[in-house]
């Protein structure tokens, strides 16, 4: 954390003070982002995402095999009388 502020102190000097807010805001986010890697909740959290995504995956893939199937019936269902 003080190396963000130091960081953010010298770039206010170069480049002014909104410079210096939107370096701290980046910095900040790097160091939770990196709290975040290293506690077992992240990982937990992107196991997460990976199976909801498979979720959806095979959601699809379902769709597509009903989709086909009623196809399929309809190619091979018998024409109603009357039509040929």
């Amino acid at each position: 954390m003080l190396l963000a502020l130091a960081i953010g102190n010298l770039v206010s000097l170069r480049f002014g003070l909104l410079a210096r807010g939107a370096v701290w805001v980046a910095l900040s986010s790097l160091i939770l982002l990196a709290l975040l890697m290293m506690k077992q909740s992240f990982t937990v959290w992107v196991i997460t995402e990976e199976r909801v995504a498979d979720v959806f995956t095979s959601r699809r893939w379902d769709h597509a095999t009903k989709v086909a199937r009623i196809l399929d019936e309809a190619r091979t269902a018998p024409a109603p009388e009357g039509r040929a």
